[in-house]
């Protein structure tokens, strides 16, 4: 994830809203993201999540919320980036829930 995330800190450090599209456009490809998920009485449960397959969930997350939040605060194409946030803002995972809040309310949303 460390590219995606490095790539998304320096254009929202940047502040070029023209980066936009190309954010959304990433945001929007397969594997990039869908992974959060909402509170419900059975909860996904992700095998062996103290292992590589845990490493792999965060790595998922952590990408799709650094492509998110630089989106939304560029000026959110299509608005994806915004829905991504809203979804981990009620993401069980508290860290995940907490950041999405926070940009968020930042934002006055």
């Amino acid at each position: 994830f460390s590219h995606f995330r490095a790539v998304a800190l320096a254009l929202e450090a940047i502040g070029d809203r023209s980066a936009a599209p190309a954010l959304g456009a990433l945001l929007a490809k397969e594997g990039v993201g869908g992974y959060s998920f909402a509170m419900q009485a059975d909860l996904p449960v992700i095998k062996n999540y103290s292992n590589r397959e845990g490493d792999i969930e965060r790595s998922n997350c952590l990408r799709e919320l650094a492509v998110a939040r630089a989106l939304f605060r560029l000026g959110d194409h299509q608005g994806l980036g915004e829905k991504a946030l809203r979804a981990y803002a009620n993401d069980p995972r508290g860290a995940y829930a907490t950041h999405a809040k926070l940009v968020l309310q930042a934002a006055g949303k």
